[in-house]
């Protein structure tokens, strides 16, 4: 065989944990986004924000 079973196993393991990662990290930003946009005050606060990233990345690049 070109690949050992333990090694496909372990490149599965590692596939699932990374896509459970990915999941958890994006649920974790949507509650952080829901919580941003909930308070008008953090949502202007955070859009200023992103438009000063924005803006210092163009200016970087």
């Amino acid at each position: 065989m070109f690949f050992d079973e333990k090694y496909i196993l372990f490149l599965w393991k590692v596939y699932i944990f990374s896509i459970k990662g990915i999941i958890v990290l994006f649920e974790r930003y949507n509650l952080s986004m829901k919580k941003v946009v909930s308070d008008p005050e953090k949502c202007k606060l955070f859009s200023t924000c992103l438009q000063h990233a924005a803006a210092s990345a163009r200016w970087n690049f």
